[in-house]
């Protein structure tokens, strides 16, 4: 069995585990028609690349300009925090485990005050915030709280975004939120059969307005009738959402006969179909609002990467670096005391902060900074490299040490970081690999290093 096919059956495994009384009834698609499916998606990806940008990795697509808290979650800078639990809708597709007594949350973090959440995004150094929930007018006083706070600490330094259903969006909430500094609101339209009222309202009051729906296979003309009442609104841009699957929502998926696809988040074939035959028809209407396509494995390769880098840089020495995928990269030399010394010395001319290397006299090593690999004298050492993860405790971390991180007046975190990888002395050749692909910048596939570097490339495959 080769590499892909031990990936598969990992993949396989996991969504059996994940969905053990569902999966019986869940539909994969056979290998023909993952084939006519993978023939049929790379016949609308080529299509629409004259007018449609692929970003992230080509997991993302827009024919236009992403609106500004899109942007911000492409890059991982962005906080999402759940004002509520509580839902005034029963959309079919929520993935999410309702908890009416859920407490505002970020990240796993809970926060009691507006002033512990501002806090928490000065010690990360987020700038942008989505506020959702459940339906976040349901607690309006809460979100109005939070939305002052944020506004009133950072201004235009950090954009603020509000997720909604629409049902609330009166013209009394939607003046309290324009009045409290929201910058950016978001309706999800196929909560309320489609109706355009609330947002053309919201349009009234605010510059942003997205809509932003799940992609539901079989809503296809209704969305696609929308488009042209979107554009004459001046709604900024229309999401469009991969369905995915969770154990809440396993049941009502399977009812409605979609097929679903393998993977770490399960998610749903004819709605990436749908999705990208409405970025089609947009890209061939050039006067139609911009549509962006927001895959289900861009959600669960960026956004983890996200979270990894957060938590990573919040535990990171100064002479060490996060990656794109989230990991802590440690590179350091081992030799003589003048030959450290030396090295040190090398450093300490051309560092622009000496911060950057540090020399650990108990364990003989001199960490440094990639930005320092041009300076390394390869005739005398050997580098060292290594990977690490950082994560919350787990059950079996009880020899680790984890630090602790004050994130809020009440509240900190508990993150360890777990050995994932290790080269103890890197050959000429891996030298010249890293050197290429890390430090130069090109990047390949096949690379040993290459998932602890960077989040993976591409739409997955069907099965």
């Amino acid at each position: 069995m080769n590499a892909v096919d031990q990936q598969r059956q990992a993949v396989i495994k996991h969504t059996r585990r994940t969905f053990e009384r569902s999966y019986p009834q869940m539909q994969f698609p056979s290998p023909e028609v993952a084939s006519s499916a993978a023939q049929r998606r790379a016949d609308l990806l080529s299509k629409i690349s004259i007018n449609t940008e692929s970003l992230c990795a080509g997991t993302k697509f827009v024919n236009g300009v992403l609106p500004p808290g899109c942007s911000l979650c492409a890059k991982g800078a962005w906080s999402c925090l759940f004002v509520t639990g509580r839902c005034n809708s029963e959309c079919f597709f929520c993935p999410k485990d309702k908890d009416p007594q859920a407490l505002p949350h970020a990240e796993g973090i809970v926060f009691r005050s507006a002033n512990d959440y501002v806090k928490y995004l000065h010690a990360v150094g987020f700038a942008g915030v989505g506020i959702s929930g459940g339906e976040p007018l349901l607690s309006r006083d809460s979100t109005l709280e939070f939305i002052k706070g944020i506004k009133h600490e950072f201004g235009a330094a950090v954009h603020v975004w509000l997720y909604t259903n629409g049902l609330l969006a009166s013209d009394e909430n939607l003046a309290a939120l324009k009045a409290a500094g929201l910058d950016e609101i978001r309706f999800n339209i196929a909560a309320d059969r489609y109706s355009l009222k609330m947002v053309r309202r919201a349009t009234r009051c605010f510059k942003n307005v997205v809509v932003e729906i799940p992609a539901v296979p079989e809503d296809a003309e209704q969305v696609r009738q929308a488009v042209p009442h979107l554009s004459d609104m001046g709604v900024r841009c229309l999401n469009l959402h991969q369905l995915w699957c969770s154990p809440q929502n396993a049941t009502e998926l399977i009812q409605r006969g979609y097929t679903f696809l393998h993977g770490p988040r399960v998610a749903i074939l004819e709605s990436e179909l749908m999705a990208l035959e409405l970025l089609e028809f947009a890209a061939d209407h050039s006067g139609f609002l911009p549509v962006h396509y927001c895959s289900s494995v861009f959600k669960q390769r960026f956004q983890t990467a996200a979270g990894l880098r957060r938590d990573a840089s919040l535990v990171a020495g100064k002479h060490e670096d996060v990656t794109q995928a989230g990991l802590l990269r440690q590179l350091s030399l081992s030799g003589t005391e003048s030959d450290l010394m030396w090295q040190e010395n090398c450093f300490e001319r051309v560092a622009s902060k000496s911060a950057d290397y540090h020399l650990d006299k108990m364990s003989g090593r001199l960490f440094f900074k990639a930005a320092l690999w041009g300076s390394v004298d390869f005739s005398r050492f050997g580098p060292r490299l290594q990977y690490e993860v950082v994560h919350a405790p787990q059950s079996d971390d009880h020899n680790s040490q984890a630090t602790t991180v004050p994130v809020a007046e009440d509240g900190e975190l508990d993150l360890v970081r777990s050995l994932v990888h290790v080269q103890p002395s890197m050959s000429e050749t891996e030298q010249t690999l890293f050197e290429a692909t890390v430090i130069k910048g090109e990047r390949r596939s096949g690379v040993p290093f290459e998932s602890f570097e960077w989040i993976e490339s591409g739409l997955p495959d069907y099965f």
